[in-house]
Formats: structure tokens, C-alpha cells, sequence
């Protein structure tokens, strides 16, 4: 299935080389005709630095990929935001929960890209929270995948971020 502009009734695709932003914060993609007015995604509103971006930023799990040679259309990525978009946004708490790590996320990689073992947090990350949640989530067990990652969220948040936010 073709990415196309977020944007109703637009046709240009990723595909078509007419798409060129993707936002981090909703996962959406537009072209060059939409643009974003004022520097905001035209799909959620964000500002464009604070999670849209036409190549970089990214969010822990794109970040962990990307730090063991991953690309942002790996199988991997892929499975994580299925998980997101077609289980855990039809849960009772799924949208707060989406909400905060678009909030906390982007800060949580940022303090880690400053770290000088940032390669070898990435490796944490993806050998014990991330890579057994993708298991869980490939074998359909999405409650206990959302455990991990609830865990997960909080030690990264005690570890990365100041606690004024």
C-alpha cells in the first residue's frame, strides 16, 4: 500500500517522490502542496521541531533500530506501529499512553544521543524491553507487550528526564 499525503483528496504518494516530511508525532506523511503552515504537521498539529521531520528525529524505538542499522521501514517498525495503531489506540488508556510518549519520547532519545554509551543503551534497550516486546507482539500478546513497554517508559523517563516534566 502506497504512503500518501495526509492531507483529503491528495493523491501524491512517497512513492511518486512527492512526498516530503513525515511527522514522528502521528506517524503521517504530506507533500510540498501541504505543506506545514506555520511549521505544523498537517495531520495532528505539532510543531514541526517537536516531532515532524523529512528525514530525522525519531522516537525510541526508531532510534534503537536506527542505532543497530535499521531503517525506518524495517519489519520491525512496522510490527511496533500495527501494535499502536490497530490495538493499543483501542484501548481504555491507548491514547493517553500514545499522548505521553509523543510528549516524553523525543527527550528521552535526545538525552540519550548526548550520552557518551549511547550504542551500548540502544543494545540494552533492544535486547531487554524492545525485542521481547516485538516477540510478544508477534505472537499476539498484546497485554503483555503493553507491560513492557509501560515499564519500559518509566525507567527510561527516571533514567532521561528531569523531573519537572
Amino acid at each position: 500500500m502506497p504512503i500518501r499525503c495526509v492531507s483529503s483528496g491528495c493523491n501524491n504518494t512517497k512513492e511518486s517522490g512527492r512526498i516530503f516530511a513525515h511527522c514522528n508525532c502521528c506517524n503521517t506523511w504530506w507533500c510540498s502542496r501541504h505543506g506545514t503552515k506555520g511549521n505544523r504537521c498537517p495531520g495532528c498539529g505539532h510543531k514541526y521541531l517537536d516531532g515532524a521531520s523529512s528525514g530525522g528525529g525519531c522516537f525510541v524505538t526508531t532510534a534503537t533500530l536506527s542505532a543497530l542499522g535499521k531503517d525506518d521501514q524495517c519489519t520491525e517498525l512496522k510490527a511496533f506501529r500495527e501494535f499502536r495503531d490497530n490495538w493499543l489506540v483501542n484501548q481504555k488508556d491507548g491514547m493517553e499512553l500514545i499522548e505521553q510518549y509523543y510528549r516524553i519520547a523525543p527527550e528521552i532519545v535526545l538525552a540519550i544521543e548526548r550520552h557518551p554509551e549511547r550504542k551500548d543503551i540502544y543494545t540494552n534497550l533492544w535486547n531487554e524491553d524492545i525485542y521481547p516486546c516485538l516477540l510478544l507482539i508477534q505472537q499476539s500478546h498484546f497485554e503483555a507487550a503493553k507491560d513492557i513497554y509501560l515499564r519500559t517508559m518509566i525507567d527510561l523517563k527516571s533514567q532521561f528526564m528531569s523531573e519537572d516534566v
